[in-house]
């Protein structure tokens, strides 16, 4: 039960407050990583500061919805004693979403400034630090899931701490912290038309995955399920940062190469980013697929009991959620490269479309492409194959009348990213770089003097993608 409770309530918090945070963040990314390769780098505090806020406005309404989420589990029908665990989770959780709405904008400015090594480091300090404060909440302080939450908060406040020493410490305070600005307050219309397509392009796949946990609790023996579609999706997590390191190089290469006019080096840095697809696979797919891996990546979930109450008693129900998992993890294995590819892609076209023509009529064209993947594709073919498909017995089916269960869910979510990457690829391969280059450079100018709604205006959204080059419009079109 406590395993099951944790998967849900880590689910909803990354669904409703770190994937938004992120995606919130992709105007920063953009607008960061433009400025730098224009040569203004006088505008990042200011672009931090009002980042921050932005981001914290939005922690109060997260919060609040967190907050109320068990008591719609209980409507749904949820078991009472799993969603008040869910509650003690969730609430232990909550400082986290506010640290990281100041962790996050620090760290997007300082990679803007081609500033990593540092955020290496700290994350190799706060790595023990970490384990050694999972172990003093959930073992010597006996909170056992709930201190897992607490120290995923205490960790967070390790890391905020050691990038404001970083940045004081290194002399770098001014150029990236600043000194309070007014103007903070300000320009949030134009910020908001850059932050909320970026951050539904990073949500609706996250969405998806936390409506499978969630639809996992009314499978048969839903706490063997709801564990292992938990297990699955923290491996999966775990694997997939690799990705979304690239995604975040990728999205500041090219906005950097962009707000310096350079197309030819923005779609070299495009293409390069790419190169990474198939190490980073090999090491991931290896750690799911050997059995040895394997079964050392199930061990850290599933001890003796594993947490797990199906009403089948403690080891038996470890055992059954072990057997699950095995099949779960080859699934994991390929959701992890089509996911991969196409986050890194969706990174490079953040840059390209996000940063430059919001509200020109193309800014929902990744949100839209997600959308569509997923919440009309992926998560109907996952639930149908959960609950109603049925393989032969002879491949393995199994009761009369169930469906593929959690490996169906798996099975059908990974036709998501495999949309996103052909679509994605597609976008690139029409994108006109050059036009890009012009309107990033253009973006640059005009948002120093607060004038993005004046770019907006400009350019023409069908010239980015095998339009014409010549600053001419296309037929029917304006610039």
């Amino acid at each position: 039960m406590q395993l099951a409770a944790a998967a849900i309530g880590n689910n909803v918090a990354v669904m409703l407050g770190r994937l938004v945070l992120l995606g919130l963040c992709g105007a920063l990314d953009t607008l960061a990583a433009q400025a730098w390769g224009a040569g203004k780098e006088a505008r990042l505090p200011l672009l931090l500061q009002r980042t921050v806020l932005f981001l914290w406005a939005h922690s109060a309404a997260i919060s609040a919805s967190m907050l109320a989420l068990p008591a719609g589990l209980a409507a749904l029908g949820q078991d009472p004693q799993l969603t008040a665990m869910v509650r003690r989770y969730l609430l232990a959780l909550l400082p986290s979403v506010w640290l990281e709405g100041l962790s996050r904008p620090i760290t997007r400015v300082l990679v803007a400034r081609g500033t990593a090594t540092p955020q290496m480091i700290i994350a190799l300090i706060g790595l023990p630090l970490s384990v050694g404060t999972n172990w003093a909440l959930v073992v010597a302080a006996r909170w056992e899931y709930v201190g897992a939450a607490a120290a995923t908060s205490v960790a967070a406040g390790y890391d905020v701490v050691m990038l404001l020493l970083y940045v004081a410490c290194s002399g770098q305070w001014d150029a990236v912290m600043g000194v309070p600005n007014t103007r903070a307050f300000r320009g949030w219309h134009n910020f908001a038309r850059l932050a909320y397509p970026a951050a539904l392009m990073k949500c609706a796949e996250s969405w998806a995955f936390t409506l499978l946990t969630l639809a996992a609790s009314l499978l048969p023996h839903a706490a063997i399920a709801t564990a292992a579609v938990g297990v699955s999706y923290n491996v999966y997590g775990v694997l997939f940062i690799a990705f979304v390191a690239c995604s975040t190089a990728a999205c500041v290469t090219v906005g950097n190469r962009l707000g310096a006019g350079n197309a030819k080096g923005a779609k070299l840095a495009a293409a390069a980013s790419l190169l990474i697809v198939p190490a980073a696979w090999s090491a991931s797919a290896a750690a799911l697929l050997l059995p040895r891996s394997q079964a050392a990546i199930i061990s850290l979930f599933v001890g003796q009991g594993g947490g797990v109450d199906g009403g089948g008693g403690a080891d038996a129900d470890a055992e059954a959620l072990r057997q699950l998992l095995h099949p779960m993890f080859g699934i994991v294995a390929w959701l992890v490269l089509l996911d991969g590819v196409q986050t890194i892609l969706s990174g490079v076209i953040q840059t390209i479309l996000s940063g430059v023509i919001q509200g020109c009529g193309r800014q929902q064209q990744g949100a839209l492409v997600n959308a569509v993947a997923f919440y009309m594709v992926a998560v109907p073919l996952a639930l149908f194959l959960a609950f109603r498909f049925r393989l032969p017995l002879a491949l393995g089916g199994g009761e009369a009348g169930l469906g593929m269960g959690p490996q169906g869910l798996y099975l059908g979510i990974a036709a998501g990213p495999l949309i996103q990457m052909v679509s994605y690829a597609v976008i690139l391969l029409r994108t006109n770089w050059e036009r890009a280059s012009e309107a990033a450079v253009l973006a640059s100018m005009l948002c120093s003097t607060n004038s993005l709604g004046g770019l907006m205006r400009r350019i023409d959204p069908g010239a980015l993608a095998g339009g014409r080059s010549d600053g001419r419009p296309k037929e029917g079109g304006r610039v």
